[in-house]
């Protein structure tokens, strides 16, 4: 291989983890932005894990066992992230496990990003919340940067309760 064609791939290679490092300030930085507007503190929002408690639990007012959702479709797919990645000794290969995540995860992603966006005053129309939902930095950065405001946890008035979950 030519000496400038692996310079151009390390600058491109350089030039891409710089843009998500930047894409991950501006996700933290809008995240911070929109629990301190609901009235949680900031440093919430840069704790793995307890941020999308925090998120979908107390700004917008799901019951917990939406997150025990996440966390368990996010705890089943994970073998099989882990050995895509050849980090475990031994490969998965179920496409149907994949195929029932990405559902899953989409499907309460979507209803979690309408929810999110009628907190905060805005509208949740379907396509709003298609590109939200595929492009989540647009999302922290128009809630946390711009004028929207939180009204409160719209999920109280708008979900069902189970009554297996009381």
């Amino acid at each position: 291989m030519d000496v400038g064609a692996l310079m151009v791939f390390v600058m491109l290679g350089f030039c891409f983890w710089v843009f998500l490092f930047v894409v991950l300030v501006v996700l933290l930085v809008g995240l911070w932005r929109m629990l301190r507007k609901a009235g949680q503190p900031g440093w919430q929002a840069l704790v793995p894990f307890y941020n999308v408690y925090v998120l979908m639990v107390r700004v917008i007012g799901l019951p917990v066992q939406w997150f025990y959702y996440v966390a368990i479709l996010y705890l089943v797919s994970l073998p099989q992230q882990l050995s895509a990645f050849e980090i475990l000794p031994f490969t998965i290969d179920l496409p149907e496990l994949a195929i029932v995540v990405v559902i899953g995860l989409s499907s309460i992603g979507f209803f979690v990003v309408r929810l999110l966006l009628r907190a905060y005053g805005q509208k949740d129309a379907f396509g709003t919340t298609i590109i939200m939902l595929f492009f989540p930095y647009v999302l922290v950065y128009r809630l946390g940067f711009g004028p929207a405001t939180y009204l409160g946890q719209p999920a109280q008035h708008d979900i069902p309760r189970l009554p297996w979950f009381r």
